[in-house]
C-alpha cells in the first residue's frame, strides 16, 4: 500500500467534491446554464454556416456578393438582377478558363450625382476585367461572354477581355460580335506592335517598328471605334477618317517621311475635309524652313492641307504647293 503525497489535499465532506487547483466550485446549475448557453451557440454556428453555404449557391439572395462593390460613401448593395448578371459574366469566363475580376459600381455616385437611387438596378453597371493566359482563346472567351452580356439588361456593362500581359485588351460591345476581338488580336500579331487597347469609345495601337502600313493592312475595312493607330520610331500618329476608313497610304508615308527629320518631334495624320498633316518641331525657328521643305515634296495623293507648328503657332499650307505666307524656292 503506497502512502498518500504530504501535500494531498485533506479529506472532503461526504457529497460534495474538492476544489481542484484551489478554484471555486462550480455549482450543478451554474454548469447546466453553460451547457445550455453552449448548446446555443453550437446552433447559431451551424445555422450561420448553413445560410452561408445556401446563400453562396443562390447568388440573388442576401448576402451573396458576387461582385465587389465600388468603395464610395452612400453605396449600397446592388439589387437581385444586377447581382445576377455578375455571376453570369463570371461563370461565362470561368467556363473558357479565364479568369475574372467583377465589380459593381454606381456610376452617379462615383461622379457625386446626388440622390441617386441605388434599389433601381439601372443605376448600376456591372464591371469585369477577364484576363487569359492564351491570346488564341481571347476570340472564344469573348465568344461565351457575349452569350450572357446581353443590352437588354436591366443594368450597364463594362466588360473587357484581355491577355495576361495586358498589351491586348478589348472592351465587349453587348449585343456585338467576336470581330473587333479577331482584329485586335491579328493587330497584336504585326512585327513590333506593342500594345492594342480598342475600348468601347476609342482605342490605340502602338508598334515600335517603323511605318503604320501592315496596321492599316489590317485594319482597314472593320468597323473600330476611333482608334489611333502609333509609330513610335519615328513618332507618328494616324486617325481613322471615319470608321472602317484611313487616311490615304501616300499621306500616311509622307508623314513618316517627314517624322524623321531632326527639326520634328511628331506627325500626326487627321481627318477632315481636306486631311490634314498636322508636324510638331522642336524649335519655334524651324517652322519657316520645314514647312518650306514640306511643301516642296513630291505628293500625288488625295489633296491634304498640312501646320507645322511650335509652342501653338503654325505655318499653313496645302501639299505641293508652297506654305501660306512664304515665298517659293528661289523666289
Amino acid at each position: 500500500m503506497t502512502t498518500a503525497p504530504s501535500d494531498a489535499p485533506a479529506s472532503s465532506t461526504p457529497g460534495t467534491r474538492p476544489p481542484r487547483g484551489g478554484a471555486e466550485e462550480v455549482r450543478p446549475g451554474a454548469r447546466r446554464r453553460v451547457a445550455v448557453a453552449a448548446g446555443a451557440a453550437l446552433v447559431v454556428v451551424l445555422a450561420v454556416g448553413a445560410g452561408v453555404a445556401r446563400l453562396a449557391g443562390s447568388p440573388s439572395d442576401l448576402g451573396a456578393l458576387p461582385c465587389e462593390v465600388f468603395d464610395d460613401p452612400g453605396a449600397r448593395r446592388p439589387p437581385a438582377t444586377v447581382r445576377d448578371g455578375a455571376v453570369l459574366v463570371r461563370e461565362a469566363a470561368e467556363r473558357s478558363g479565364a479568369r475574372v475580376r467583377t465589380t459593381c459600381i454606381v456610376p452617379a455616385l462615383v461622379d457625386g450625382v446626388p440622390g441617386t437611387d441605388t434599389t433601381d438596378p439601372a443605376a448600376w453597371q456591372v464591371d469585369a476585367d477577364v484576363v487569359v493566359d492564351d491570346v488564341a482563346d481571347m476570340v472564344g472567351t469573348a465568344a461565351g461572354l457575349l452569350e450572357v452580356v446581353r443590352p437588354d439588361a436591366p443594368f450597364a456593362w463594362n466588360v473587357d477581355v484581355q491577355d495576361a500581359t495586358g498589351d491586348l485588351s478589348v472592351a465587349l460591345e453587348p449585343g456585338g460580335d467576336t470581330t473587333r476581338v479577331a482584329v485586335a488580336v491579328e493587330m497584336r500579331a504585326v512585327e513590333g506592335v506593342s500594345g492594342v487597347w480598342l475600348g468601347p469609345g476609342g482605342g490605340r495601337v502602338t508598334t515600335l517598328a517603323e511605318g503604320l502600313a501592315p496596321l492599316l493592312a489590317v485594319a482597314d475595312g472593320h468597323d473600330l471605334p476611333p482608334t489611333i493607330l502609333v509609330a513610335s520610331f519615328p513618332w507618328v500618329e494616324v486617325w481613322p477618317v471615319r470608321p472602317g476608313e484611313w487616311p490615304a497610304a501616300e499621306l500616311v508615308a509622307l508623314a513618316t517621311e517627314i517624322a524623321g527629320w531632326d527639326e520634328v518631334a511628331r506627325t500626326v495624320v487627321s481627318p477632315g475635309t481636306p486631311l490634314d498633316l498636322t508636324v510638331e518641331v522642336e524649335e519655334m525657328g524651324a517652322r519657316a524652313d520645314v514647312a518650306q521643305r514640306v511643301a516642296g515634296l513630291g505628293y500625288a495623293g488625295p489633296p491634304a492641307a498640312f501646320h507645322v507648328s511650335a509652342l501653338g503657332d503654325a505655318v499653313d499650307g496645302v501639299l505641293g504647293s508652297p506654305p501660306a505666307g512664304t515665298a517659293p524656292p528661289g523666289g
